[in-house]
């Protein structure tokens, strides 16, 4: 959740300017920054990542159903060790 409120550069991005910028629904951002939606085709999961500038793999976990990624967003910003 915390990695979709910003871009890789620190900007902040809203739920309707992400959804406009990867051309997808603002109810599928919404989706999966609630954790009510958990999966989506794999090609609109890389266009979220590149738009918020962080990995593929960070916010996704590819599934074995035909080009599927799991939304893998932590609810709890992620603690990084000292």
């Amino acid at each position: 959740m915390e990695l979709m409120q910003r871009t890789g550069t620190g900007a902040r991005l809203t739920v309707r300017q992400l959804a406009a910028a990867v051309d997808v629904p603002t109810g599928t951002i919404g989706g999966l920054t609630s954790g009510t939606q958990r999966f989506l085709p794999e090609d609109k999961a890389r266009r979220i990542a590149a738009a918020i500038g962080v990995d593929y793999l960070v916010l996704f976990v590819p599934c074995e159903r035909a080009g599927r990624a799991w939304a893998d967003i932590p609810a709890e910003p992620m603690k990084v060790p000292a």
